[in-house]
């Protein structure tokens, strides 16, 4: 799979695409609800793919991964029952 913010040409190209094969119309007919919802399945396939890679690539070297967890966001009461 190539990267598809690799340049504008191919970001443009592969948006069209997805447009068309998800809502069967142009860019220039889509909301701009439907414009985010491209744009979000391209990030998503994209972090997809290199997350796939990166876990090959630790499978096959053999190294450890190092999770982080981040308790930033747990509030009061949440960090009590999430603890």
């Amino acid at each position: 799979m190539s990267n598809l913010f690799a340049d504008k040409t191919t970001f443009e190209k592969g948006f069209q695409d997805r447009a068309v094969a998800r809502f069967a119309r142009d860019v220039k007919d889509l909301s701009d609800g439907d414009c985010f919802q491209v744009l979000g399945n391209m990030v998503k396939d994209e972090a997809n793919y290199e997350c796939k890679a990166c876990k090959d690539e630790v499978k096959g070297t053999g190294s450890k991964q190092l999770i982080y967890f981040s308790m930033e966001f747990l509030l009061g009461r949440l960090m009590r029952t999430n603890l």
